[in-house]
């Protein structure tokens, strides 16, 4: 993990340096690639608050940066699903699999079994399973179907929070970066509580009306 923070302050040193058009395609390339290619050292997190940061000075639009960071996020989360349904087992031993230990394997294949969807939405609060729990649902035998419902409500909950988190804090986004790193989970339970009570509320819903 010590390399992955390196790896973020050398992003938030070169990004400041990047013409600010360039952000939506760097924003977008970052997001999609931590799924989408499960280089989970890859910080889409710092990216997307930098970025967000940007557009509180006028640089670039704090619309279509949330726009931007969902679709890449929806995208790479589905390549790293079909990724992990093409290949199998056989993901953990390439080159990028082993990047992760057998142990975060074991774990995140786990949960999937243990917590199906509900886990596909908490891993995009989570730093290690963000990267390769979309590949750990597509190995386990999930439906795209049943995996695309929760995914679309972590990624867009999540882009959105990065984004307009660092649009908020300005300069001083990092604070926030180290509040997900420590909270990120936190938040991610309060979403997949909402979506259950929603649930249950449809379900007594239609049972009244059945009635």
């Amino acid at each position: 993990m010590a390399n992955v923070a390196v790896i973020g302050q050398f992003l938030e040193k070169w990004l400041a340096r990047v013409p600010p058009p360039s952000l939506y395609v760097i924003a977008f390339i970052m997001t999609f690639a931590e799924t989408g290619t499960l280089l989970f050292f890859i910080p889409g997190e710092v990216t997307l608050l930098f970025v967000g940061a940007a557009a509180a000075q006028g640089d670039v639009k704090l619309v279509w940066l949330i726009a931007v960071a969902i679709v890449a996020a929806l995208l790479g989360d589905a390549t790293g699903f079909h990724l992990g349904q093409r290949f199998g087992p056989r993901l953990k031993s390439s080159w990028v699999g082993r990047r992760l230990s057998a142990e975060s394997w074991s774990r995140a294949e786990r949960l999937v079994v243990e917590r199906k969807g509900l886990i596909v939405l908490m891993g995009r609060w989570i730093g290690f399973l963000r990267a390769i729990m979309p590949a750990s649902a597509g190995m386990s035998g999930m439906k795209f179907a049943q995996f695309l419902p929760y995914d679309i409500v972590g990624a867009v909950s999540w882009a959105t929070t990065c984004v307009v988190g660092g649009y908020l804090l300005g300069e001083n986004f990092s604070k926030l970066e180290s509040w997900l790193g420590r909270g990120g989970s936190l938040v991610g339970a309060l979403i997949v509580i909402g979506v259950l009570a929603r649930l249950i509320m449809k379900k007594r819903s239609e049972k009244v009306t059945g009635d």
